[in-house]
């Protein structure tokens, strides 16, 4: 308990440093494992990774004892802080969501992210206050002080202008906050002017997502991004890798698209020796 303590005020300062906190998202013990070599300071799990890893779509389907056993690989993979994304949080009560992230805690995460979408291809939000009062009963159950990433996912659904999306994200973040939310994940948005209007207005570090399609890592930076994470990514370029090497050798009886970043087995299982 006291070493995972220490994680969590680690993995908390990290947000508050010169420079943001960049995370790459894994999804296995091997890809935790991977990135800590690289030098990330701190792991973040991706849900659509783990979910399709163990045969699940991505949206709240993977079942929860699958998620604690994947989590407790990934945290005893590594030495650096991990902190789990964990959807919408299981429960719908607020005690229930507290009751679940209270027994995630078990498996050694410092931190979570939570989002605001119901789940399960709703396309809903929970009502704010509801929401603001899961994050509550989180903060005030957890037995470490475990850093809380709160995701607002009203750009992602969208249906109104950017202007709306913003103010709607605004109060919610500021709900959030006053929660006990420690960080906000302003999710989905791609516009940079949207990106500094937002961690111009709300208090404390914010998230957002860099990856395909969304603002470059320097452009978030320089926007004023306290956490930078790249969400399923690299579960894409590696997946896209897997499918390419498969069609060819199913296709074509050849092995050429092999990528000149293959790993050697030696290294690979060099990770776990």
């Amino acid at each position: 308990m006291k070493e995972q303590a220490v994680k969590a005020q680690l993995f908390r300062d990290l947000h508050y440093a010169a420079s943001p906190l960049v995370l790459a998202n894994a999804w296995d013990a091997v890809t935790a494992r991977i990135f800590e070599a690289v030098g990330f300071p701190a792991i973040a799990t991706t849900s659509a990774g783990m979910a399709m890893a163990l045969g699940y779509p991505d949206g709240g389907y993977l079942p929860f004892e699958a998620l604690v056993a994947a989590l407790q690989r990934v945290v005893t993979s590594v030495q650096v802080p991990v902190s789990a994304d964990i959807e919408s949080g299981y429960g719908v009560t607020p005690e229930e969501t507290a009751d679940y992230v209270d027994k995630l805690i078990e498996t050694g995460i410092v931190g979570i992210n939570i989002e605001d979408s119901v789940g399960h291809g709703d396309g809903a939000l929970f009502p704010e206050e509801l929401q603001a009062q899961r994050i509550a009963a989180i903060h005030e159950t957890c037995h470490i002080p475990l850093f809380i990433n709160a995701r607002i996912d009203n750009f992602k659904h969208g249906g109104k202008t950017d202007k709306e999306l913003l103010e709607d994200a605004i109060r919610r973040a500021q709900l959030y906050r006053q929660a006990g939310a420690d960080c906000i994940f302003v999710f989905g948005v791609r516009d940079l002017d949207v990106i500094q209007a937002s961690v111009r207005r709300i208090p404390g570090p914010v998230n957002f997502m860099a990856g395909s399609g969304m603002p470059s890592v320097n452009q978030l930076k320089e926007a004023g991004a306290s956490r930078i994470s790249m969400g399923p990514a690299a579960l894409k370029v590696a997946m896209g890798s897997v499918k390419k090497v498969a069609t060819d050798l199913f296709s074509n009886g050849t092995y050429d698209s092999s990528p000149q970043s293959e790993m050697s087995y030696q290294e690979l299982n060099g990770y776990f020796l």
